[in-house]
C-alpha cells in the first residue's frame, strides 16, 4: 500500500487542546497513557525506575487528585505503567496491577473499593467489561489453554473460550502485542493481532462470534509452516484493528521483521479502510497548520521529500519531529467509551512546556 497523507480536520469536527497543568504538586515525568471517562482525563505517568502514578486532571488541564499510590498496602499497587492497564465501569474505575494478579477498583474520586484477585494467578493483555457485571480478560499466547477469561467483580471464573490448536504449541510469540478490545455499536469486539485474521463479537452469552475478516494476503502463513521456522516467523505481517466507525476502519500494521531491525519504520501510520469500498491505505494523520499554533511555538522541519520513510512522531524527543509539509503526526493512545473521541498527547513547545492532551471530535 501507498502511504498517503490524511489531514484530521476531514475526518472529526474539531481538535481539543488541553494543556496539563504541572506544579510542585503534580511533575508529569515519564509521562505514559491517558484516558477519558465522564469528562475526566486519567493520566498515568511515571517511568521506569520511578514511581507509577495514575492523575486526574479535568478538561481545563487542571490537577485534581491522585488514585491510589504505590506501595502494598489496601488500594495501593506495584506496577501499571503499561498499556490496558486502566478500564472503567458503571461509574468506577478499575487498575489492573499485573504484579500481584489483582484489580483494584476505586471511585472516581479516588476512593479504594475494594480488591479482587484474579483466578490462577492469570496475566491478562486487556480488559474490557461487556456489560455492568461481567469482564472478559484476553490471555497472551502461550501462557495456558484460555484465550479468553469471563469473571464477575468477585473475581470468580464464569466461563472461558479455549484457544485453538495453533495456541497450544508455545512457539515464539509476543503476548504484548495480542487481542486488543474494542467498542462498536454498543458492542465489543476482540482483534488478535497475530495468528488469526478475525474480528470476533464477544455475545452476550460470552462466546466469540466472527464477524469478519482482515486479509493480509501472501503475508498469511498456516500454522504448520511456522513450526520451527525462526524467519518465516519474523516475516509475519499482522493488523490490529484501533477504532471502528459506520464509515472506515483504522487499524495498525505490524512486521515481525520491522519490529526487530527498524522499529520506527512504521511509526505513526495506520491502515485506513473504506468500508464502503473494502479499499485499504497506508495512512499517518497530520494536524492543520493552525492546530499546531496551539502546541508549538516554532517549526522544525526534516530534509526529506518522501514521508513514508520519516520517523514517527515520539513523546520524547521531547520536541515534535515535523515533516516537509510542516504538520506533526498524531497517533491514537485511546478512544473514548462512547467511540467519539480520539485522545492522543503531544510534548508542547509553549504553553509553559506542559505536556498537552489532544482530543479529537470525529464526525457524527
Amino acid at each position: 500500500m501507498k502511504s498517503e497523507t490524511l489531514w484530521l480536520d476531514s475526518i472529526c469536527d474539531s481538535i481539543t487542546i488541553i494543556p496539563l497543568e504541572t506544579s510542585d504538586e503534580i511533575l508529569m515525568n515519564g509521562f505514559g497513557f491517558y484516558y477519558l471517562y465522564n469528562n475526566l482525563l486519567f493520566i498515568v505517568h511515571g517511568g521506569l525506575n520511578q514511581n507509577d502514578r495514575l492523575s486526574v486532571f479535568d478538561l481545563s488541564g487542571n490537577y485534581l487528585w491522585d488514585i491510589g499510590r504505590r506501595g502494598r498496602g489496601p488500594g495501593e499497587y506495584i506496577s501499571i505503567n503499561q498499556p490496558n492497564r486502566v478500564f472503567f465501569n458503571d461509574n468506577k474505575l478499575y487498575l489492573y496491577d499485573w504484579s500481584t494478579y489483582s484489580i483494584l477498583c476505586y471511585t472516581l474520586d479516588g476512593k479504594f473499593i475494594k480488591k479482587i484477585m484474579l483466578p490462577n494467578n492469570h496475566i491478562f493483555r486487556q480488559f474490557t467489561f461487556i456489560n455492568k457485571d461481567v469482564f472478559a480478560g484476553f490471555v497472551g499466547v502461550g501462557l495456558n489453554n484460555s484465550r479468553v477469561l469471563f469473571m464477575n467483580e468477585a473475581g470468580e471464573l464464569i466461563d472461558s473460550v479455549l484457544h485453538y490448536k495453533e495456541f497450544e504449541k508455545k512457539i515464539y510469540s509476543q503476548a504484548e502485542f495480542e487481542g486488543s478490545f474494542f467498542t462498536y455499536n454498543g458492542n465489543k469486539y476482540l482483534k488478535e493481532a497475530r495468528y488469526s485474521d478475525t474480528v470476533f463479537r464477544i455475545t452476550k452469552d460470552m462466546k466469540l462470534y466472527p464477524e469478519y475478516c482482515i486479509s493480509v494476503g501472501k503475508y498469511a502463513y498456516n500454522y504448520e509452516d511456522l513450526i520451527g521456522n525462526s524467519e518465516i516467523i519474523r516475516l509475519i505481517k499482522f493488523v490490529n484493528v484501533k477504532f471502528e466507525n459506520d464509515q472506515f476502519i483504522a487499524a495498525t500494521g505490524f512486521s515481525l521483521k520491522d519490529l526487530v531491525d527498524d522499529p520506527v519504520k512504521e511509526s505513526g501510520c495506520y491502515i485506513f479502510i473504506n468500508k464502503a469500498s473494502s479499499s485499504a491505505k497506508k495512512v499517518r494523520f497530520y494536524y492543520s497548520e493552525e492546530t499546531c499554533r496551539h502546541f508549538l511555538k516554532e517549526k522544525t522541519y526534516l530534509n526529506t521529500s518522501n514521508f513514508s520513510n520519516s520517523p514517527g512522531m515520539y513523546f520524547e524527543p521531547p520536541e515534535p519531529k515535523l515533516l516537509n509539509d510542516g504538520s506533526p503526526i498524531f497517533r491514537i493512545n485511546n478512544v473514548s467509551e462512547d467511540n467519539t473521541i480520539w485522545i492522543g498527547a503531544e510534548k508542547a513547545l509553549n504553553i509553559d512546556d506542559n505536556p498537552v492532551i489532544v482530543l479529537v471530535h470525529l464526525k457524527k
